[in-house]
């Protein structure tokens, strides 16, 4: 069944983050058409957008479940917003990958070569992938931070820990597994993908303008899977250990956002020129010629997309507030209520000084009596449980080990004081003859 889960939340997220990526590619206009970019791209933009929500929710003292619910309407909202109103863009994108795609079929120089590479690079993720899953290890440097997810999990807050601990709760609570459970066998499925898409972004970048780039790209991603392999060489790098803490923050900051922001910074946002059999020239100014012509379109559109999360955003900062200050109402009056529902009585004979018994009056109905002292101070403890009211007791505590000390409790019964039940010392119930 976790296998079934895992296979439905991977094209959940496959598709939300192609959705997100393919939205960063127009607004920073980085015409890219590789599907494996977009996607991983995106991936840690909604990882990102996790974040930002989780730290406003513990901000505002939310719940972990409506971090995650506000995370969703986010992500929802903006890309549905973004599909009907920039609809044309993927017909268009679809066909220019297309062609892309027969363009480099059509250069059959070297294609063994490309497909024996492909080969081992797949079977290396999914060995590295199978290896994640099914090797446990106990090392307190790696997985000290699974305890503020199962917290979180446990709790249902947020506690002071990585967001990505916070998702990791979030994510369990969702698929009602435990944390631990869903980090080793669900996390490896979602994020693994997402860091070697990264490193192959970063690759076919290097090498685009190379004859024989796509070669070169694919030994590049061999070299960084025998790296990952042998990368554990100190007791300090293994927090950002890809294969050791994939799940950690810090892995999600050096192994997701630095490269995908690397590849930003390689990718400049400029019009190109366009060059005699360059296809990735012709492709990137074929699609800024048709951006220009909806250019007034799309800044409208990202308008009323920032309006449309601003008005989101002020209507979860209300209830939100109206749902604080009713809790707060509700304990105070709890309190109120606590205190106006139990009075104590406090029994102190005059020649003693010292507290014998204690009254406890319910609104409820019904009287409790602690204590009691020795039979000399029974008609007065009698005379002080008429004088508030009692005129019967519900439960009488007597405590002590000494006989005598229930002395009170047996004048008071003599005189005709019904009591229903009495406990001892040792919580023994028993009724008087």
């Amino acid at each position: 069944m976790i296998w079934l889960v895992t296979f439905f939340l991977f094209l959940l997220f496959a598709v939300l983050s192609f959705i997100a990526g393919f939205a960063l590619r127009v607004l920073t206009k980085r015409w890219t058409v590789d599907i494996i970019t977009i996607c991983s791209q995106g991936m840690v933009c909604i990882l990102l957008l996790f974040m930002v929500c989780e730290r406003i929710c513990s901000l505002l003292r939310a719940s972990i479940r409506f971090a995650g619910a506000l995370w969703l309407a986010v992500i929802f909202v903006l890309e549905l917003l973004f599909i009907f109103m920039d609809s044309r863009r993927f017909p268009r994108f679809f066909r220019l990958w297309r062609q892309e795609r027969i363009r480099a079929q059509a250069d059959g120089s070297g294609k063994r070569m490309r497909v024996l590479l492909k080969a081992c690079v797949l079977l290396m993720m999914a060995l590295q992938t199978a290896l994640v899953i099914g090797f446990f290890y106990d090392q307190p440097a790696a997985i000290g931070s699974l305890k503020d997810a199962t917290l979180s999990y446990d709790s249902g807050r947020i506690v002071a820990a990585s967001p990505m601990m916070m998702f990791y709760a979030w994510l369990s609570l969702l698929i009602r597994v435990h944390p631990l459970t869903m980090i080793y066998t669900v996390a490896p499925v979602l994020l693994l993908p997402m860091y070697f898409g990264l490193e192959w972004s970063l690759a076919k970048k290097l090498f685009q303008k190379e004859e024989k780039g796509e070669e070169k790209s694919l030994i590049m991603m061999l070299f960084f899977s025998f790296l990952h392999l042998f990368a554990y060489q100190s007791q300090a790098f293994i927090g950002i250990t890809l294969l050791f803490s994939f799940f950690s923050g810090a892995v999600f900051f050096v192994h997701g956002v630095l490269p995908c922001l690397l590849w930003f910074c390689l990718e400049p946002g400029k019009r190109r020129e366009p060059q005699e059999n360059d296809a990735r020239a012709e492709i990137s100014t074929e699609e800024e010629e048709w951006d220009m012509k909806h250019k007034i379109i799309n800044t409208r559109n990202l308008a009323i997309a920032f309006i449309v999360l601003a008005v989101i955003c002020a209507g979860m900062g209300f209830v939100l507030n109206r749902k604080i200050n009713n809790l707060y109402e509700a304990a105070v009056n709890l309190q109120n209520e606590l205190n106006e529902s139990l009075k104590v009585y406090e029994f102190v004979p005059e020649e003693d000084g010292t507290p014998q018994a204690y009254l406890v009056k319910r609104n409820q109905g019904g009287f409790i009596v602690l204590g009691g002292g020795s039979e000399k101070e029974g008609e007065l403890l009698y005379d002080f449980l008429t004088e508030h009211g009692c005129d019967a007791v519900t439960a009488w505590y007597l405590n002590g080990e000494d006989p005598e000390e229930a002395g009170a409790y047996e004048i008071c019964a003599e005189r005709g004081l019904p009591v229903d039940t009495v406990y001892n010392t040792g919580i023994e119930e028993y009724r008087p003859k």
